[in-house]
């Protein structure tokens, strides 16, 4: 099994505590900005729905994500379950960060969420 370096695992710790501060900045924000979604044109709440979900069950896992990646480092007993758990949990937050930004791009340039038509 191939280890990563120090300065491999520090970046890694990095980008997840970054990424935990950019999920709960960027969920909270959706409160904020659901605020002004029908300016121009009516957007279903539907997709809103999804997207909020989406976002709310990235914001739950990514703290575990990161947890895991810890564990997975210092665990004495059965290292390679924790390993293995943590990159479950990196796949599935990789796979709801996508899916999220899908559905907001879907919000935005679709259904002209937050959209205002000036003349």
């Amino acid at each position: 099994m191939i280890r990563p370096s120090s300065a491999c695992r520090a970046a890694i710790r990095i980008n997840l505590i970054l990424a935990a501060v950019f999920v709960v900045a960027a969920f909270f924000s959706g409160y904020w900005a659901s605020d002004s979604a029908n300016q121009t044109f009516i957007v279903s709440d539907e997709t809103i729905r999804q997207h909020h979900n989406a976002g709310r069950l990235l914001l739950f896992l990514i703290f575990p994500c990161a947890a895991l990646e810890f564990l997975s480092a210092h665990a004495t007993h059965n290292p390679k379950l924790f390993r293995a758990l943590y990159l479950i949990a990196l796949v599935v937050c990789f796979g709801l960060v996508v899916y999220t930004g899908l559905l907001g791009g879907r919000l935005v340039f679709l259904e002209g969420a937050g959209v205002s038509a000036t003349r």
